[in-house]
């Protein structure tokens, strides 16, 4: 089936918009970067009770504690986005150096999202332990 150079430019038009329509904010060009990094391991948990969720710039930052069997974890993660939604999802790892510690530990997840648009962005954070759902407001 031959189409006509109009039809053509229709077919293409509606894939172009198509792309436009279910592009990811901060996306467009690959711009947006994340970074997910274990920052702190410790026995307790009282010191790192809550999680900070914020917006910073251009930027979101979470800190969010993740309970674990020893404090010899570290956090691997990802950050994928639809439109205006953001999903973090964190595991833990056993690290690989020898760790003796004998207690329930807390390992301290940061997870930096850059250069996003300005707009509010709904977060879902999924960890070993919880999940949150909340906004975030990037100006």
């Amino acid at each position: 089936m031959k189409l006509s150079p109009a039809k053509m430019l229709i077919w293409v038009m509606a894939v172009v918009v198509l792309a436009v329509v279910f592009i990811q904010p901060g996306s467009e060009t690959g711009k947006y970067v994340y970074q997910v990094e274990t920052i702190d391991n410790k026995c307790t948990f009282d010191e790192y009770q809550q999680q900070d969720i914020r917006a910073v710039g251009d930027s979101i930052l979470i800190v969010m504690p993740i309970q674990t069997p020893t404090p010899c974890y570290e956090v691997q993660g990802s950050v994928d986005f639809f439109r205006s939604d953001i999903t973090v999802n964190l595991q833990t790892k056993k690290r690989a150096e020898a760790c003796t510690a004998e207690c329930v530990g807390v390992t301290v997840a940061r997870v930096v999202i850059s250069n996003l648009d300005s707009g509010t962005y709904g977060l879902q954070i999924n960890a070993p332990d919880k999940s949150v759902r909340t906004s975030v407001k990037v100006k």
